[in-house]
């Protein structure tokens, strides 16, 4: 395991960063935290992180001070909490001068290694280095990192291209500071209308609408068994993928838990309440679906939450 990582670093030091779409995002870059980007899969973390690496060269910052590793590269399996401790060994063995300066380490999909925590508090106590984790977003939840880390760990959220990447990605200006005239209008429309059938998963952008579908489609399959499924160990899927259908047909529409339950009960499908309440705040946790909340306000002034939700679907 030594020679691999020792070899890992080696490659990134070497390797270009590749041409990206800039995203409207930014981490924080605080002293005492550590950076978490998290988000739905297939969302560009990744790429993001190599814009912050971008970033730092741009400000001057060396190359040698950047450590990259992505932790799902099959070289790094089976590796141990045990092993981590190899990563730093090598990196300051091959730079020994930068422990007296700033260090950016990038660890992708550090989750993966059970007990990961414990590293990553010591590496950050010990060194001169800023951390930033990238991850899952069913393992990499902002309170159970908050957790993990003790407090030490402040989260950026990374969506699918908002319209304004959608535009900047196929080269269109997204500039909305002055009124656009009939043909800017025109393409402008005509572009929010494919953006809103299309999505902004960046992988799916010029993709043939039957791959596009199919792509998706895997997408919600491993959201499903590896976020949900897997991590809440549920055993009956069938109401789970029910009311993952329903919303998906039902986006951007009041939605009743009351009436959803009755209708699998006619179904002869078994789920109590408690169950399908828990199933919203799953998706919701791992960025499939999102919530608002109706509030009224009754006559003493007291707030009032309905039993119905509006559901938007995040693709």
């Amino acid at each position: 395991m030594n020679s691999i990582i020792e070899q890992l670093i080696a490659d990134f030091q070497e390797t270009k960063l590749p041409e990206l779409i800039r995203r409207n995002v930014k981490i924080p870059w605080l002293d005492n935290k550590i950076d978490t980007v998290i988000g739905i899969r297939r969302s560009g973390k990744t790429w993001f992180l190599f814009q912050v690496m971008s970033d730092l060269l741009a400000k001057g910052y060396p190359v040698e001070s950047i450590l990259y590793l992505n932790f799902e590269d099959e070289r790094l399996l089976p590796i141990l909490v045990s092993d981590l401790h190899l990563i730093t060994d090598n990196y300051y063995r091959r730079y020994p001068l930068m422990r007296d300066h700033k260090c950016f380490f990038f660890f992708d999909e550090i989750h993966n290694i059970h007990g990961w925590e414990k590293y990553v508090r010591r590496l950050f106590d010990s060194e001169n280095v800023h951390i930033c984790l990238t991850g899952s977003s069913a393992k990499m939840l902002s309170l159970e990192i908050a957790t993990s880390l003790r407090g030490r760990s402040i989260s950026t959220e990374i969506f699918p291209f908002s319209f304004s990447e959608y535009l900047r990605y196929h080269q269109i200006s997204s500039d909305i500071k002055r009124r656009p005239g009939k043909k800017r209008r025109a393409i402008l429309e005509n572009k929010l209308q494919n953006y809103l059938l299309e999505g902004g998963f960046p992988e799916i952008q010029n993709v043939k609408k039957e791959h596009r579908v199919r792509i998706l489609q895997e997408y919600l399959n491993v959201v499903i068994l590896k976020d949900l499924v897997e991590r809440h160990q549920i055993s009956n899927t069938t109401p789970l993928r029910y009311l993952s259908r329903h919303l998906f047909n039902s986006t951007s529409c009041l939605f009743s838990i009351n009436k959803f339950f009755n209708s699998l009960k006619s179904q002869g499908i078994t789920c109590s309440k408690n169950a399908l309440h828990s199933y919203l705040a799953y998706f919701s946790d791992v960025y499939l679906f999102f919530l608002l909340v109706f509030l009224q306000i009754l006559k003493d002034n007291e707030w009032l939450t309905p039993k119905k939700y509006m559901l938007l679907i995040l693709v």
